[in-house]
């Protein structure tokens, strides 16, 4: 058989028992070490690709924090602005910083809207958009259901509308809601326009049964008589509106710690002296009881009552004409 020769780099000699080789210098070749240091290029290969997806990954959270935090920083100086216009009294101003401030802070950040859209409101029913504040109140009501104070805003908006219906079931919604607070914030002013926007469309009426269901749900104001009183002077009920007006003064007085029949000048005594709302209502009553004396012809009574509204409150044109026509009588 002929001798086909060795080739080159093969020693010849037969595979080992223990898994070498001989290599051609003679020394045996270990395929596990191969493999070990294989698998330990890969292994490093591997965690430098790791460490650098991970780098990636960290840079791009920090450029992502870094991005919402600036996104963050500006709604919230849109936001201050946005009140401090709505303090000056520039409410046009005041709306567009809030709606930019609510634009950068886009629809997750339910807290910080919801926040905001509270000062948009305010600032559309100051600029007397009763429509826009109208619906601002309801995107708060979506967002926060059955709050008592934006149902006696939406009421109290949509009396300046004329809308008389839609006022009274607005705070007849706040009131369901706030069954046991009969002080929640708005309720009164809420009451009040709703009725007056009744009065000035003359649903008396309506007027009427809103005070009314004031009172037997435990509503003590004078201004509730007062405003009853006023509603059936125009429905020419005069002895009504006498016992409405009577019983406001003693609601008035007794509330602020006097005794039933309590003079005016020592109800206006009572008073201190930045307490104009209720000033304004005793004077309101005082006047209101004279007109409904003279309107019963009780000359006297609505003499003496005229004549003690000017001794406390100061000259006035058309109590001193009513004093000179009742002494004529």
């Amino acid at each position: 058989m002929a001798n086909r020769g060795t080739r080159k780099g093969y020693s010849g000699q037969k595979p080992q028992g223990n898994g070498y080789y001989r290599g051609a210098g003679g020394r045996p070749v270990d395929n596990e070490r191969r493999r070990k240091r294989r698998r330990k290029r890969i292994m490093k290969a591997l965690i430098a690709w790791a460490v650098c997806i991970l780098l990636v990954g960290l840079i791009a959270v920090g450029t992502v924090r870094v991005v919402s935090s600036v996104a963050s920083s500006k709604k919230r100086q849109f936001r201050q602005d946005g009140i401090e216009k709505l303090v000056s009294g520039d409410y046009t101003g005041a709306i567009e910083a809030f709606d930019t401030a609510l634009e950068k802070s886009g629809k997750k950040s339910d807290g910080f809207n919801s926040d905001v859209l509270g000062y948009r409101a305010e600032a559309e029913y100051k600029l007397r958009d009763y429509e826009a504040a109208v619906h601002t109140y309801g995107l708060l009501l979506e967002m926060k259901p059955d709050t008592a104070v934006y149902l006696y805003a939406q009421s109290m908006c949509y009396a300046h509308l004329g809308d008389t219906d839609n006022a009274i079931d607005r705070y007849h919604a706040g009131n369901a809601v706030q069954k046991e607070d009969k002080d929640e914030a708005g309720r009164q002013e809420a009451l009040f326009a709703a009725g007056g926007a009744c009065v000035d469309a003359g649903e008396y009426e309506k007027a009427m049964g809103l005070y009314q269901d004031a009172i037997r749900e435990g509503v003590k104001h004078g201004q509730v008589y007062n405003q009853m009183g006023l509603c059936q002077m125009a429905e020419k009920d005069y002895q009504g509106a006498l016992d409405s007006f009577n019983q406001g003064y003693e609601t008035f007085v007794t509330g602020h710690s006097l005794g039933s029949g309590a003079e005016p000048a020592q109800a206006a005594a009572a008073l201190n002296a930045d307490a104009r709302a209720d000033m304004a209502l005793l004077k309101e009553l005082v006047y209101n009881r004279a007109v409904a004396y003279e309107y019963l012809s009780e000359y006297k009574k609505a003499l003496g009552l005229f004549e003690d509204y000017v001794s406390v409150f100061g000259p006035n044109e058309d109590a001193e004409h009513e004093i000179a026509f009742l002494k004529t009588r």
